[in-house]
């Protein structure tokens, strides 16, 4: 029996005796990735996650400055490249429902 036969056998056996269909996986496997994401979710650590982030912003506005590449104040141009991440994570947060 080939595979393409047994495949047919297993899904006839769900649909005829155990009546599941693919309505029914289709929500339980949504149902199980969405516990997933959560869970997963769950164990980020937000707090590290924005303090690497600050970090590696730092250290590339520093390095352009050190460079010669200085057109503003190394403050300001901190704060709107830290601004510009922060409302990409944010965005990225609203748009998964996180």
């Amino acid at each position: 029996m080939n595979g393409d036969s047994k495949y047919k056998l297993f899904r006839n056996y769900m649909v005829n005796e155990l009546q599941i269909g693919r309505a029914d996986i289709e929500q339980w496997t949504k149902e199980a990735v969405a516990v997933e994401v959560a869970r997963i979710v769950g164990q980020i650590n937000m707090d590290a996650l924005v303090r690497e982030q600050v970090r590696l912003t730092v250290n590339a506005v520093l390095a352009d400055t050190i460079a010669g590449r200085e057109r503003r104040s190394l403050r300001q141009e901190i704060a709107d490249r830290l601004v510009d991440r922060l409302l990409v994570t944010i965005n990225r947060s609203a748009s998964t429902g996180g």
